[in-house]
């Protein structure tokens, strides 16, 4: 139960010294594809020191619809990115969400 990693990326139960999972995980893909669809980090701004940006990941407003138009990724990453991790879907979950599900070939 190290802390390794980038801070940014980390979930609130792992900044917060909670106990943490694989859940841990889907929040950091929920802020990678958080960038990658919008271009920008979801918490914070550039003038924020660490401590400030840890408190903003842990505590800070609720995240708004980051795609309003594309629903189904803007659910997708507003799933990942529920503060408390038993909120948030597992990987498992995901896999069958229907952003994925539409992007993923019939075998």
């Amino acid at each position: 139960r190290s802390w390794v990693g980038t801070a940014a990326y980390m979930s609130p139960e792992r900044i917060s010294g909670a106990d943490y999972s694989f859940n841990s995980d889907v929040w950091s893909l929920g802020i990678s594809l958080w960038e990658c669809a919008t271009g920008r980090y979801p918490f914070g701004s550039a003038d924020l020191t660490f401590w400030e940006l840890l408190h903003d990941i842990v505590e800070g407003d609720a995240l708004g619809d980051p795609l309003p138009n594309t629903p189904s990724l803007s659910v997708f990453l507003v799933q990942a990115l529920r503060r408390d991790p038993s909120e948030r879907p597992d990987a498992s979950a995901l896999l069958h969400h229907e952003w994925v599900r539409d992007r993923t070939p019939p075998p």
